[in-house]
């Protein structure tokens, strides 16, 4: 059964992707190879338990550290005229990413917050 939230969710979704790709673009360097993630919490909220269930995005429950998380994952496509391996692989980016797409769920009123996975030099 549908939740009546779904369509705000994702229409959120599309908000904060888009608003993470702005960010992408504003830094789109090539950079040391790395990764950021976004987290939610907590993840017993509608939201994040919705989230989790339909896999949108790849946000999956993080027992360790709590909430639900997921690893910013670009493809080219979403990027068009920025090469291949900025995209895929750049640090800044995908952390510029994950700061504008928790900043928009934030705003929203949804607890999210960005952090690095790894950077690899």
């Amino acid at each position: 059964m549908a939740r009546a939230d779904e369509p705000h969710w994702h229409l959120l979704l599309q908000h904060a992707h888009h608003a993470g790709l702005d960010a992408f673009r504003q830094v789109a360097t090539v950079s040391p190879c790395g990764f950021a993630r976004v987290r939610i919490k907590p993840a017993t909220s509608g939201f994040a338990r919705w989230l989790s269930r339909t896999g949108l995005h790849n946000f999956r429950y993080d027992p360790r550290q709590g909430g639900i998380v997921a690893v910013v994952r670009l493809r080219p496509e979403d990027l068009p005229g920025l090469d291949r391996v900025t995209v895929l692989q750049s640090y800044s980016g995908a952390q510029a990413y994950a700061h504008g797409y928790a900043a928009v769920l934030a705003q929203d009123g949804y607890p999210a917050f960005a952090s690095v996975l790894s950077q690899l030099i």
